[in-house]
């Protein structure tokens, strides 16, 4: 199953790093199952700042 961790910017400028799984992607978000929280997140694209394996 496919993983992404990543560091994100939210619109309010909180900054949090976020591993999900089970992507799906679009051409401005991905969304995905949060591991902490095991629920359903969708990210813009634009706000990811580093993206890790």
């Amino acid at each position: 199953m496919e993983e992404l961790h990543f560091v994100y910017i939210n619109a309010n400028g909180r900054i949090g790093v976020h591993s999900i799984q089970s992507i799906s992607y679009s051409e401005n978000h991905i969304q995905g199952i949060c591991k902490n929280t095991d629920r359903i997140k969708t990210f813009r694209k634009d706000r990811i700042l580093k993206q890790y394996g």
